[in-house]
């Protein structure tokens, strides 16, 4: 499949799933956040543009998000699992459409270091 073909329908299958997120703001913050990357790195690879769009994938499919939480004192716990977890369903989205493994690394690594950086793509 065409590089741009598979991202274009990668990219409806993640706004598809974002929709259901229980956060009403996600969305909008999805797509914010791609832009924001190719603002700061207008030649942003296509790994990094998924890991922008799917970074909190997972509220809209566990319905987990921090309002859920009745004690704030372990955030840091609750956001690296949360890193991990999004990470987790876009390297699976990843291999139904055919991504190399190389790729999914990346967004695996993007994903899993957006709540506390990185090297420079870990940190846009």
């Amino acid at each position: 499949m065409e590089d741009e073909k598979r991202y274009n329908l990668i990219r409806r299958k993640i706004k598809e799933i974002i929709s259901k997120s229980p956060l009403v703001f996600e969305s909008v913050h999805s797509e914010l956040t791609l832009k924001k990357v190719i603002k700061l790195k207008p030649d942003a690879d296509e790994a990094l543009k998924i890991a922008a769009l799917c970074h909190d994938i997972e509220r809209a499919i566990t319905g987990i998000s921090e309002k859920d939480l009745k004690d704030y004192s372990d955030i840091k716990k609750f956001k690296k699992e949360h890193a991990l977890r999004s990470a987790k369903i876009t390297c699976d989205l990843l291999k139904k459409y055919d991504y190399s493994e190389k790729v999914i690394k990346k967004v695996k690594s993007l994903i899993e270091k957006h709540e506390e950086g990185g090297n420079e793509e870990e940190t846009i």
